[in-house]
């Protein structure tokens, strides 16, 4: 039975997207070279981490020193930010965005992609006068494409976007940039896989690493997340992420996970001591584009993680054209996601081993 959420998306008048929110309908790998293939990068991911020697405790929802932990590590992030702003440093968000089952192999087509609210489309120059008048509170809006790529496999489509972040340090103005490096994906379950890699060890998907002015900003980003369907819907264990050792020990980093409860199946899987949470959703929604420009904004400006939140809240009330800020929906601190997250089963047998 397919269980399907509903995402309200509003211009000039109310638009009703449905997305399926059903583990078992989950489209990707199921058999043959592309399982073997899943198969193979988990296991490697799991040796690139344990040959790096960095394999730092794995929390679990009963694990107190990480949830205690949690404030400082959200400090340093902050303070990671706000230094490199100040420094006039890029500031590199990487989105891995997962296309919907409708048009997954045509990007431009795609609920996630390139229709009204995807992550392509709300970021074209002619949508800026748009958000300016129903999102006047997001400052930073106004992006440069500095690369697009069209792709035959995943990720199918590569853009580079780029914003300027004036502001005043010290009383004096210092220009940074935030970079969005978005990835659109075919395959769901890949697209989450390749994300947590990144943010657990630091390596980069190969097909967009191998383009040199994408790497360049893809080493530069500790700012991670994903925007599609949950593949762990239902309780879905799919992959062995949380078995990868975290050997990534650059900083700390931030993750968002953004679609259909993301807060209850499977924070786990990105968790661990110096990674600390961006933005995780607790209903079923659609991850549309809205909520991105908001959570970049609030990252660009360096706000503090209330705020965050607060932008994210207020910009999916104006685009569902609700009466009140639905706070609730959203969630940036460990000890608030721990009260959605439900127990994660045990790694599937067929991928815990070559």
């Amino acid at each position: 039975m397919r269980l399907t959420c509903f995402a309200l998306s509003a211009m000039l008048s109310i638009v009703i997207t449905t997305t399926a929110c059903d583990s078992g309908d989950v489209k990707g790998p199921q058999g043959g070279q592309e399982a073997d293939d899943e198969v193979n990068a988990v296991a490697e991911a799991i040796d690139f981490g344990s040959a790096a020697g960095i394999q730092g405790p794995r929390p679990t929802p009963d694990d107190g020193p990480a949830t205690r932990a949690s404030s400082s590590f959200s400090e340093s992030l902050t303070q990671r930010i706000t230094d490199d702003l100040r420094n006039g440093e890029d500031i590199v968000v990487t989105s891995y965005v997962a296309m919907w089952y409708e048009h997954s192999e045509s990007p431009s087509e795609n609920l996630y992609w390139g229709a009204l609210y995807g992550h392509e489309a709300m970021f074209r120059p002619g949508r800026y006068s748009e958000i300016r008048r129903r999102l006047p509170f997001v400052e930073v809006s106004r992006y440069d494409k500095l690369v697009d790529i069209e792709r035959t496999t995943d990720p199918l489509r590569i853009q580079v976007l780029a914003a300027s972040i004036p502001r005043d340090v010290d009383d004096a103005e210092s220009t940074g940039r935030l970079v969005v490096v978005n990835l659109a994906y075919h395959d769901m379950k890949r697209a989450a896989m390749d994300m947590g890699i990144q943010l657990r060890t630091g390596r980069l998907p190969a097909a967009a690493s191998e383009e040199p002015e994408v790497r360049r900003y893809l080493e530069k980003s500790y700012l991670i997340g994903y925007w599609g369907h949950n593949v762990y819907y239902n309780g879905a264990n799919v992959d062995c992420l949380e078995r990868v050792p975290v050997s990534r020990d650059d900083g700390p980093r931030g993750v968002f996970m953004v679609g259909c409860q993301f807060a209850r199946w499977f924070p786990q899987k990105f968790r661990a001591p110096g990674i600390e949470p961006l933005l995780f959703t607790t209903t079923n929604m659609a991850p549309e584009a809205y909520i991105a420009l908001a959570l970049y904004d609030g990252i660009a400006r360096g706000l503090p993680r209330t705020d965050v939140r607060f932008n994210v809240a207020e910009a999916y009330r104006v685009y569902q054209r609700l009466e009140n800020r639905p706070m609730s929906l959203f969630v940036n601190e460990w000890s608030d996601i721990e009260k959605s997250m439900a127990v994660l089963p045990d790694c599937p047998e067929h991928l815990s081993t070559r």
